[in-house]
């Protein structure tokens, strides 16, 4: 395997090609699915994060308790124009969004407690104020942290999944997003469209389509 040309463009690239191998019919699509997710979803926007407000009209950068600025990754720098047309589309509304055509039919929102076992769907409309980004922090660190539940339908299929992380750190309170399965692999097809073509605007329904099975 050649080595990476980067982890913003390059990285994302290999996950997609992942994504779209059609062996779709060995009982592991879920998995695949969720593997992808868990690296070509986390590592891209942890990358092009724009922890210092750089992409800010204003750029009031942000300083730490010892008068530091916070950096941003250098990927920030390397992929400029790309990492602000991410900034302005995690800023727009979820509703608002190129992403939301993608998810509307499934996308439920709940604040609950964190259960037990593996299976758990939100029940309640995704909140007209949640912005993308505030939807990517949950689907982000509900895979980053283990925080990632299944619901099966009658014949004990996976039919969604469902994403949650702490309304506050250390609450007990969670708030949870559920997708179905196929919601959420056209949102990770979305994401891909994103990073691969920079030149997608935001409110633009992403055109990056998966080959014909």
């Amino acid at each position: 395997m050649s080595v990476y040309r980067d982890f913003v463009r390059d990285f994302p690239e290999r996950c997609l090609k992942l994504l779209q191998r059609n062996e779709r019919n060995f009982d592991l699509e879920v998995t695949q699915l969720l593997l992808v997710a868990s690296s070509g979803f986390v590592i891209p926007r942890e990358r092009l994060k724009d922890r210092n407000n750089t992409l800010e009209p204003d750029h009031r950068p942000k300083r730490r308790q010892d008068g530091d600025m916070v950096a941003n990754h250098p990927d920030v720098a390397e992929f400029l124009e790309l990492a602000g047309t991410v900034h302005q589309e995690l800023k727009r509304p979820t509703k608002g969004s190129s992403f939301w055509p993608l998810i509307r039919s499934s996308a439920q929102y709940q604040k609950l407690r964190r259960p037990a076992g593996v299976e758990l769907a939100a029940v309640g409309e995704v909140p007209d104020a949640m912005t993308v980004e505030k939807l990517f922090d949950i689907l982000r660190n509900g895979l980053a942290h283990g925080n990632v539940f299944v619901k099966g339908d009658r014949n004990r299929e996976i039919a969604a999944l469902t994403f949650g992380q702490t309304t506050i750190s250390g609450s007990d309170e969670y708030e949870f997003v559920t997708l179905s399965v196929r919601d959420f692999r056209s949102l990770l097809l979305g994401w891909f469209a994103l990073l691969l073509d920079e030149t997608l605007i935001s409110g633009v329904q992403p055109t990056l389509q998966e080959p014909a099975a």
